[in-house]
């Protein structure tokens, strides 16, 4: 007959409590060590992570310090553009535009880590934005300046001020996004927009009112062709002098002699005196589009032209054209040219052949065949 068993069960539950305490002991050491080796970790990164935020930041700082910038210049101009000259206007405004562009590529285009991806896109949509708000104003002065009506300007000049509204608002939500540690009062405080600034819709549309009034500033084109060099030099038909003989009768009053009564004389004198009058030339050396040059017959004719654009407009697409017996035979792009810009251009050699010559009319030619030309120029744009 077999006893009870009790006793050895007991003890195969001991043993199995005891393992149980084991594992459990050792599970906990081995929370306790991955803890400590994260907590030491993050301490020893920590300062590292500090030093690379504060860094990005402090690369950031000039970039605003130079957006803060433009808006006195843009101050200046409101209070000043409708006396400029419109290329110094041009210029100004068109270097606002470029600058912002600029500060914006150079934020974009950085290499440097940045405390979170967020905090860099903010402040890129920000500068993003300052740099649409220069481009509508840029294209609304144009639209002013170039109509002289204040108001096909005023849609532009309206969105520019909510564009700059929405930059600071973004630039605001960028400074929040900004971790801690990362030092954000290295960057400048800036006030891109703000009620009655240079931004203000009212005080943009009072701008755009003193431009459409300012005479200087329409659109004045004048392109002219300011030296020109031929060779040969164009046929000079000869002076024509003529001279005239004119005869002069003067009356000679001699003085009474004090002795003795003198008798009255009468004398008469006859002088003569030559004029030598100088008929200029019918025909310019200077062949252009009012006074064409006249050409003996010669193998080819090569002209060299300076081309100045005294208006105050850009001129694009110019051309410089070069016009023989009405028919054109050369034509040369000059691109753009800009306001009080000159252009020195050496044409070709052009080939003057019995089909390019015809009769002369001018009489005093010593030659019955020769070749007109004129070189003139204009803008296609």
């Amino acid at each position: 007959m077999l006893g009870p068993v009790s006793g050895v069960a007991s003890a195969a539950r001991r043993r199995a409590r005891r393992r149980r305490r084991l594992i459990v002991a050792l599970v906990l050491v081995l929370v306790f060590v991955v803890a400590e080796l994260i907590h030491q970790v993050v301490n020893a990164s920590a300062p590292a992570a500090r030093r690379t935020a504060g860094s990005w930041v402090a690369t950031m700082a000039p970039t605003v310090n130079d957006a803060n910038l433009l808006t006195p210049t843009l101050a200046y101009v409101e209070s000043s553009g409708s006396t400029m000259s419109r290329p110094k206007l041009t210029l100004i405004v068109e270097s606002l535009v470029t600058a912002s562009k600029d500060q914006l590529d150079g934020v974009r285009t950085s290499t440097l880590g940045s405390p979170s991806p967020r905090a860099k896109a903010l402040l890129v949509s920000a500068l993003d934005l300052r740099s649409q708000s220069f481009a509508k104003f840029g294209a609304a002065v144009d639209s002013v300046i170039s109509s002289g009506s204040a108001a096909n300007g005023q849609a532009g000049f309206s969105a520019s001020s909510s564009l700059m509204r929405s930059a600071q608002s973004r630039y605001r939500e960028f400074l929040r996004a900004l971790p801690r540690g990362s030092a954000p009062t290295q960057l400048p405080v800036v006030d891109w927009f703000s009620p009655g600034g240079a931004f203000d819709s009212a005080r943009l549309n009072h701008f755009a009112s003193l431009l459409a009034r300012a005479p200087q500033l329409r659109a004045h084109h004048a392109l002219m062709i300011a030296a020109i060099s031929l060779n040969p030099l164009p046929e000079v038909i000869p002076t024509t002098t003529t001279t005239t003989t004119t005869t002069t009768t003067t009356t000679t009053v001699p003085r009474r002699a004090r002795t003795a009564p003198a008798k009255k004389t009468t004398p008469t004198t006859k002088r003569r005196s030559t004029t030598t009058t100088t008929t200029l030339p019918r025909i310019s050396q200077i062949p252009t589009s009012n006074a064409p040059s006249v050409f003996a017959p010669t193998s080819s004719v090569r002209p060299i032209v300076v081309v100045r654009n005294e208006g105050n407009v850009t001129e694009v697409n110019v051309v410089v054209e070069v016009v023989m017996n009405n028919e054109t035979v050369q034509s040369v792009p000059l691109a753009q040219l800009a306001p009080g810009e000159s252009r020195y251009l050496e044409l070709s050699a052009l080939r003057v052949v019995t089909s390019t010559m015809t009769s002369c009319a001018a009489p005093t030619l010593r030659h019955d065949r020769c070749t007109r030309m004129k070189v003139t120029v204009r803008s296609l744009g």
